[in-house]
């Protein structure tokens, strides 16, 4: 059964896919002027960074037993850090001749706030159905237990190069690396201060965002 609550999220969903059209042309108009595919990974990254948002909306959707809706939300927490992560594609703006530098900063932002975008709605969607089972105090710790979560995954993508896929094809290894950072953190304190870092910021931003949200509302309420 469609919730109503993914009725009021189309327009969201509508301008999501829109900016991903969009940031996918400049990737490809970069490709046609330079004859060099510089940035189109970065599609591959946004794809990436839609899958938590379908399986939120599949979480937001489903009237699904507790094993269906555990194996939703684990695979969306798995892969939700990929939506984030695409800020930190910020990293690779440089002066790359013959593409003027802004062309290039224009292309890494496109990306960078369309996947901050996905991140947001997705959460939104996995925080609606949480406050709905638990209430609202567990479901701000649930946001800040995903933030935490989200700076250690996006420190695990960016700097030590694991993905959401080794999760299911080298666990192991993966779940050793994790036990090693959580084991020891003196030893990996510059480590631990970027997912610190990264985790409050997208807290702060997602909690910022859903006031500025709920502001609008009330105004749009008002005769």
């Amino acid at each position: 059964m469609i919730s109503s609550t993914i009725q009021r999220d189309r327009p969201a969903l509508g301008a999501l896919a829109a900016a991903s059209l969009f940031c996918c042309a400049l990737a490809a108009a970069r490709l046609g002027y330079t004859g060099r595919g510089t940035y189109l990974f970065l599609c591959w990254n946004l794809f990436l960074a839609w899958v938590p948002l379908g399986l939120s909306l599949a979480l937001a959707r489903l009237d699904a037993g507790r094993a269906l809706t555990a194996a939703l939300g684990a695979g969306w927490l798995a892969f939700f850090p990929n939506a984030p992560y695409l800020a930190t594609d910020l990293v690779h703006l440089r002066e790359r001749q013959p593409v003027p530098v802004w062309f290039d900063a224009l292309l890494l932002l496109g990306f960078a706030l369309t996947g901050l975008g996905l991140a947001f709605l997705s959460l939104v969607l996995v925080h609606r159905r949480v406050e709905r089972r638990l209430g609202a105090r567990k479901g701000w710790l649930f946001v800040a237990a995903v933030a935490g979560l989200t700076g250690l995954g996006v420190y695990l993508g960016r700097f030590l190069r694991w993905n959401s896929w080794d999760l299911l094809t080298r666990p192991a290894e993966l779940v050793a690396e994790v036990a090693r950072w959580l084991l020891a953190p003196a030893a990996h304190l510059r480590s631990a201060a970027v997912a610190l870092f990264f985790g409050g910021f997208f807290g702060v931003a997602y909690v910022t965002l859903r006031a500025l949200a709920r502001a609008l509302r009330s105004e749009g309420a008002e005769p």
